[in-house]
């Protein structure tokens, strides 16, 4: 009674966007899905949300967090997480330690969230 399944296999969004790729040009979702490890539906699924992706492609700050990342979650506080971005790479040539972020941070919240 011994199956052999699939491993579960997540892919960064690079991958996904090449997957669009492959089907755009033609390919089967089926040999889609074998040169990816992964089921058929996933395929079909991952051509369903084209447009979610190719929009938050579009939106990321770099190429190379593509390559990394999984999900296409976003931060729950926007403007927090630009602000913090921003202050950091002005203090990129100083070292920079972890409770300076949290404080920071504790000056920036109220002033992107006041409440």
């Amino acid at each position: 009674m011994f199956t052999n399944k699939r491993k579960r296999v997540v892919l960064t969004i690079h991958q996904k966007l090449e997957i669009i790729e492959h089907l755009e040009k033609g390919r089967s979702a089926k040999s889609v899905a074998n040169e990816y490890n992964v089921g058929e539906q996933t395929v079909k699924d991952l051509k369903k949300k084209k447009m979610d992706l190719l929009k938050f492609a579009s939106a990321a700050e770099s190429s190379l967090g593509l390559k990394k990342r999984k999900k296409m979650k976003k931060a729950t506080f926007k403007t927090l997480d630009k602000a913090m971005l921003d202050w950091f790479t002005q203090q990129r040539s100083m070292v920079i330690g972890g409770l300076t972020v949290i404080s920071v941070i504790c000056g920036l919240f109220p002033l992107h969230y006041p409440g």
